[in-house]
């Protein structure tokens, strides 16, 4: 098995690859360095031992429905593209779900759920008008999913010290 360290560069070599084949608009170039460096993501969490924990578990299946977002979203097809939002949505619940099942801090939560609620009204303010109509329901889930995760985050981070967990 590779180490995290190599993965971690792995990952750190397809991103920049990913940006060459962007700007040449070589698109093999980019479902190669693109699913090259979600693999890593996936293979890192492996790496670290996500099988061994409630919380690896849920962690690597976020990254896993992740790795599948970023192949989904690389199709033009519009049911590709709502599959690969959907693994994206699902993610992030799964992320949500891995921090709110360790340790919480109330106090916490009560000030990220403040700062989450204002931010998240001056997102979909600014997003909700613009948004086509058959889009609105998605943003909205979109922003709460996302919203949920950073105070789980954030409550998780201070219960348990765990600050890179908000990185």
């Amino acid at each position: 098995m590779l180490s995290p360290i190599t993965l971690t560069a792995a990952c750190l070599v397809s991103v920049l690859m990913l940006l060459a084949v962007d700007r040449r608009e070589w698109p093999l170039g980019r479902v190669i360095a693109k699913l090259t460096a979600s693999t890593c993501f996936v293979g890192v969490a492996v790496a670290l031992g996500a099988m061994g924990s409630t919380y690896g578990q849920l962690i690597l299946g976020a990254l896993v429905l992740g790795w599948m977002g970023d192949a989904l979203l690389l199709s033009r097809a519009p049911k590709a593209f709502m599959g690969g939002l959907a693994a994206f949505l699902l993610s992030h619940v799964l992320f949500a779900t891995a921090f709110a099942s360790g340790a919480l801090s109330v106090q916490a939560i009560g000030a990220a759920v403040v700062v989450a609620g204002v931010f998240g009204a001056g997102v979909l303010r600014w997003l909700m008008p613009h948004a086509p109509q058959e889009f609105k329901g998605p943003v909205l889930a979109y922003v709460v999913v996302i919203l949920a995760m950073c105070v789980a985050a954030a409550g998780h981070a201070f219960a348990s010290q765990r600050w890179a967990v908000l990185a």
